[in-house]
């Protein structure tokens, strides 16, 4: 969950599962903190999505891209002391391209963020997994999606759904600097736009 404290200058917190209502302010995440801590982090790619409240406001900022060297896909499959880049799972190698920053929050510092009608997961959620899964795809097809696809796609369906559902508006904020694929469509193989619909 995400909160906005009024009571001074708009302050911003993330809340956790165990935070105390009488120690709210040491119990809580403040947003700055939160904030430094992304920013202190300096990989080749990185993706940060907020889905609560008020998440635009939260302050990440300083995003920029960083160009360091990435290292090895096969770093990352348990159990395997070396691949080649043949042998590797052929379409992982296609998530190590590119690099920059992004954020994506579900809802501008002062909006709500809503839930289905259904109550299953958030509005947000919903549509980034629709982008993830096909949904956000160009017109040309690709076998990847990139994270500009994934921004773009949650920036036009969650308004319209939260006016929809709720007569309510909430509107994704992003920041983003480079382009860089985040997710491979059935395994880097692609989809037709007939499977999308």
């Amino acid at each position: 969950h995400g909160h906005r404290d009024d009571s001074q200058s708009p302050q911003y917190y993330l809340i956790p599962y165990d935070v105390y209502v009488e120690a709210f302010k040491s119990s809580a995440l403040r947003a700055e903190d939160f904030a430094d801590a992304i920013n202190a982090l300096k990989p080749q790619r990185l993706f940060v999505v907020l889905d609560c409240c008020h998440s635009g406001g939260m302050g990440v900022k300083g995003i920029s891209t960083f160009r360091q060297s990435a290292g090895p896909t096969y770093l990352f499959i348990p159990g395997v002391k070396s691949i080649s880049s043949n042998e590797c799972a052929k379409g992982l190698e296609v998530l190590t391209h590119g690099s920059g920053r992004a954020m994506l929050s579900s809802s501008l510092g002062d909006q709500v963020s809503y839930l289905r009608r259904d109550g299953a997961m958030s509005i947000f959620t919903y549509h980034r997994i629709e982008a993830l899964t096909g949904h956000a795809q160009p017109e040309t097809g690709t076998k990847e999606v990139l994270v500009s696809d994934v921004m773009s796609y949650v920036c036009r369906t969650v308004p319209e759904s939260a006016k929809t559902d709720w007569k309510e508006l909430q509107e994704p904020d992003y920041q983003v600097s480079g382009n860089f694929p985040v997710a491979l469509l059935l395994g880097g193989k692609g989809i037709s736009k007939e499977l999308v619909a």
